[in-house]
């Protein structure tokens, strides 16, 4: 029986499906994403600062914290706005103002409640032994 192939989009050479990247260029992929369908997605792209670009234009005028590890981030214009409602310290991160908070402080969810101040929560799980990054929480 022959064993299931991919085709890569890079080198379009053919290689084994249980494969997460090409080992003919290297190119790395992630598994099928609900909101992808059957399209892999390449894993630079799966990055906080290029998911926080992809769902900025989704989800505008909201706050956009994407959990990386045990911290929230948050980039741009939203690190300004974190520092400024909550006094977070802010550095530049992949050319951008970036800040976080540990995702464990609920407080911040509190307050932006309070002050009615709409955001988006992104958080990170492992399934089948991949990183995946979903929506939970749009307020409101």
């Amino acid at each position: 029986m022959e064993k299931p192939q991919k085709t890569c989009k890079k080198c379009s050479k053919e290689y084994d499906e249980k494969f997460t990247y090409c080992p003919n260029c290297g190119k790395k992929w992630i598994e099928k994403r609900k909101d992808n369908g059957d399209k892999p997605i390449p894993l630079e792209e799966y990055t906080p600062i290029n998911m926080f670009a992809m769902l900025k234009n989704k989800y505008p005028g909201r706050m956009l914290f994407i959990q990386n590890g045990m911290f929230y981030e948050l980039f741009g214009d939203d690190a300004k706005e974190g520092q400024r409602l909550f006094g977070w310290r802010m550095i530049e991160k992949c050319g951008t103002d970036f800040t976080g908070v540990p995702h464990w402080a609920y407080r911040f969810k509190e307050k932006l409640k309070s002050l009615n101040k709409p955001y988006v929560i992104v958080e990170s799980f492992v399934e089948d032994g991949y990183l995946k990054r979903e929506v939970v929480e749009v307020y409101p």
